[in-house]
């Protein structure tokens, strides 16, 4: 893979990039290229470095759990000899299939995407006290759905608008999903946020409605997460406004809250999640079983990105000696440091083709990922611990939190520094408690 044994071979490439960028650190008077990367990030080298290892600490004896429980399945139905790398995905997808009889596709016709998108607007009127309106206006596409969103529902004149282009069209826009803005906000002139969201959901066919995956729901929350702090900003100068400002290790934290309200208050999802053709709710015991095979073997899928975090922050750390190459200095630290189960097979080169760091921007920057998943879980269990978490039953609740989540976050985004910002929402400095309580419990 891109290496010297399946061309071209980027094993040199990389020792250059690495070397390159510890050479410009020391120009502009830094150690290591981390520690100048960090200068526009929330984090310092040590407090990342120290929530990784918190975090290992706690996700490795589950994932050797987790893959003990793999091991037992694929035993059990017939493998012979040791549990393989290239074995782990194919039992582990027998392992799910039979344990939670989950098929995403089946589960499509409780997602039509109306139903989705009246979910999200009304989870977002009772915590932010928003109101979300069709809206008429210039379109780029038949397809494109167009809102006006107003700040407190009495209001007459409209807070910001904002587009949405959902469905897929592989000749014109390219696949996944993404939210900006389409309009320079600028108060001192009048010019009100324009946010967009775009995805590629599949369209409506015939007379059946759009209909969406559970993880294309988590999409469509997680993008209007990201529209929130654009189009419900408070800054007068545009350069702080929405995440212009934001250090790079923030920036994920409103679309990931968005998430954890699928993931941690069923209500939510029981507000929408209704068959397009009967109107019937998702039957307990499969939304149940969804949320579940969610969370199936959590310490293998943690440990994963910790592992690509912690040798990313090394190799930005500690330049690579003469006979060492970035593969080596992995290995090196995955027997040291316990981020993997399973040795590396000696042909491995997945950092070879390591885009994020090398060619994406998440150099010295991996970590962010769970950095931000800290934040969001936090942020989310204030709801919870003070009771606004659970929707009707608590509306004058959850509007206190949601009001003050619009004021600091939302509003005030790249206005102060981000840590300051949290810490006015949560009164204390981020923990990884919630994170780890979701994940695997109390």
């Amino acid at each position: 893979m891109a290496s010297e044994l399946n061309g071209p071979d980027n094993t040199g490439v990389i020792k250059e990039i690495l070397s390159l960028r510890q050479r410009e650190a020391e120009i502009l008077g830094f150690k290591t290229y981390a520690e100048m990367s960090m200068q526009r990030k929330m984090a310092t080298v040590e407090s990342a470095e120290k929530l990784l290892e918190d975090l290992r600490a706690t996700a490795y004896p589950k994932a050797v759990d987790d893959l003990n429980d793999l091991k037992d399945f694929a035993k059990k139905h017939g493998a012979k000899g040791e549990l393989k790398h290239w074995d782990a995905s194919y039992w582990s997808h027998k392992q799910t299939k039979e344990k939670f009889d989950i098929d995403a596709e089946e589960l499509r016709p409780y997602f039509p995407l109306d139903s989705a998108l009246e979910g999200l607007f009304g989870l977002a009127g009772k915590m932010l006290g928003v109101k979300v309106t069709p809206a008429e206006g210039p379109k780029w596409h038949k397809d494109v759905l167009l809102f006006e969103v107003r700040r407190n529902a009495g209001d007459k004149e409209p807070t910001a608008r904002l587009y949405m282009d959902l469905f897929a069209r592989p000749s014109e826009k390219r696949a996944g999903g993404w939210q900006m803005s389409l309009q320079d906000y600028d108060a001192a002139r009048g010019k009100k946020p324009v946010s967009v969201i775009v995805t590629s959901f599949r369209p409506p066919v015939g007379d059946k409605p759009a209909l969406l995956s559970f993880g294309e729901v988590h999409t469509l929350f997680h993008e209007f997460g990201h529209a929130t702090q654009s189009m419900l900003t408070t800054q007068e100068d545009p350069a702080f406004a929405g995440i212009s400002g934001v250090e790079w290790d923030a920036v994920e934290l409103p679309s990931q809250f968005m998430e954890y309200w699928l993931d941690e208050a069923d209500w939510v999802v029981k507000s929408f999640a209704k068959h397009y053709k009967t109107g019937e709710q998702m039957p307990e015991k499969k939304f149940n079983m969804l949320k579940a095979a969610m969370k199936h073997h959590p310490g293998m899928g943690m440990l994963g990105q910790l592992h690509l975090s912690i040798v990313d922050i090394n190799l930005h750390s500690v330049p690579l000696g003469a006979n060492e190459t970035a593969t080596s200095r992995e290995d090196a630290l995955s027997q040291k440091r316990h981020t993997k189960l399973m040795e590396s097979l000696p042909q491995a080169r997945s950092l070879n083709s390591f885009s994020h760091i090398f060619a994406g921007g998440y150099a010295a920057g991996y970590y962010s990922y769970k950095w931000a998943d800290v934040l969001s879980a936090d942020a989310f269990s204030r709801f919870q611990e003070e009771g606004g978490a659970c929707g009707d039953l608590c509306a004058a609740e959850m509007a206190r939190i949601g009001r003050a989540w619009e004021k600091t976050v939302l509003g005030e985004g790249g206005g102060r520094k981000a840590l300051d910002v949290f810490k006015s929402f949560r009164g204390r400095e981020p923990s990884a408690k919630a994170l780890l309580k979701f994940n695997f419990g109390e």
